[in-house]
């Protein structure tokens, strides 16, 4: 059996597991094509991933929430 929570990241997202849930958060970077250094494009390109997938994968993707706070 795993661990109960883990962290996994990639270049562009963290992705928190815990149980069997995972909360996806896109960082703030800026990687060629790739510009997520607003909130607003940030939550755009959640909204737009949750839509797409939620077509073939209802039960996984439950929505898009803001993450408010900072990292001290």
């Amino acid at each position: 059996m795993g661990s109960w929570a883990e962290i996994k990241e990639t270049h562009a997202s963290t992705g928190i597991f815990l149980g069997d849930r995972v909360f996806k958060l896109r960082k703030a970077v800026k990687l060629g094509p790739l510009d997520f250094t607003t909130r607003e494009a940030r939550q755009g390109v959640c909204r737009d991933e949750a839509e797409l997938n939620r077509r073939l994968a209802s039960d996984v993707y439950k929505g898009v929430a803001d993450v408010l706070g900072s990292i001290a």
